[in-house]
C-alpha cells in the first residue's frame, strides 16, 4: 500500500477501516505527504475503527460525528472539503457483519440528517459488509436510504 501511494497513485484521501489500532499506535502510522485527518477508535473491542488520511495539499475540516457511532454497529468519521468547484464530505464507514443491521440503518439515517444539505455531495468509503453484486433485502434497504438523501 505504501509503495502504491508513494510511487504511482496519489489519492486525495486514504480511508482505512478495521485498522485494529489504539490511539497510541495510530500515531505511528505515517504515509509520506499525508496526515491523519480524523479517526474513530474502538474502546470496547479490539477490531474495527476507521480513519481518513488526507494528502497534505488538501484543505479540510474534520466533522465529529462520533455521537452516531456504536461499536460493531456503525463506526464512522467524516471530513468536509471545500474547493473552488465543489463542496463535499468524505465519510469513512465500517459496519461489522455481526452487528445489528437495523440499528446500522437507524444510526446512518441520523448521520445523514445531521450532515445533509442540498448542495453537499458525499464520497462514501469503507466496508459496510453488504454484497452489492447480488440482490438482497439489505442492499435494497441501504440503497433506499441513500437515495433519500440523493
Amino acid at each position: 500500500m505504501c509503495s502504491l501511494v508513494t510511487n504511482q497513485i496519489k489519492p486525495h484521501f486514504i480511508c482505512v477501516t478495521e485498522h485494529f489500532l489504539f490511539k497510541q499506535s495510530l500515531s505511528f502510522v505515517n504515509w509520506e505527504n499525508y496526515s491523519l485527518g480524523c479517526s474513530y477508535l474502538c474502546t470496547l473491542f479490539q477490531s474495527g475503527g476507521v480513519c481518513i488520511f488526507i494528502r497534505n495539499d488538501v484543505s479540510y475540516i474534520p466533522l465529529d460525528i462520533s455521537e452516531h457511532c456504536d461499536e460493531k454497529i456503525i463506526e464512522l468519521y467524516a471530513v468536509q472539503v471545500n474547493t473552488k468547484f465543489s463542496h463535499f464530505i468524505t465519510i469513512c464507514i465500517y459496519r461489522s457483519s455481526s452487528g445489528n443491521f437495523y440499528q446500522f440503518l437507524t444510526l446512518l439515517d441520523f448521520t445523514w440528517k445531521h450532515l445533509y444539505s442540498p448542495w453537499t455531495e458525499f464520497l462514501i468509503c469503507g466496508d459496510i459488509n453488504i454484497n452489492y453484486l447480488m440482490d438482497s433485502y439489505r442492499k435494497k434497504q441501504l440503497s433506499s436510504l441513500l437515495s433519500t438523501y440523493n
